[in-house]
């Protein structure tokens, strides 16, 4: 028979697996999907590409950052 030791320890083991897998399944999801340069809207050479270039990304990061997006 489980105390309540046991049972507490249960549920602690369920709320730390289900927020490995919340963690997980939000990796998984990309905030932006490529379709061309999303700050100039050049077209890519790659099809997994987010930005035509570095100097692309940063003014994009910038920005995300300020709030301005």
């Amino acid at each position: 028979m489980a105390d309540l030791a046991d049972r507490a320890n249960d549920i602690a083991e369920a709320y730390a697996a289900d927020g490995v897998a919340h963690a997980r399944r939000a990796l998984e999801r990309r905030a932006l999907e490529p379709c061309g340069c999303h700050w100039c809207g050049e077209p890519l050479r790659q099809a997994n590409q987010l930005f035509c270039d570095r100097l692309c990304a940063d003014d994009h990061a910038t920005t995300q950052r300020r709030g301005m997006l």
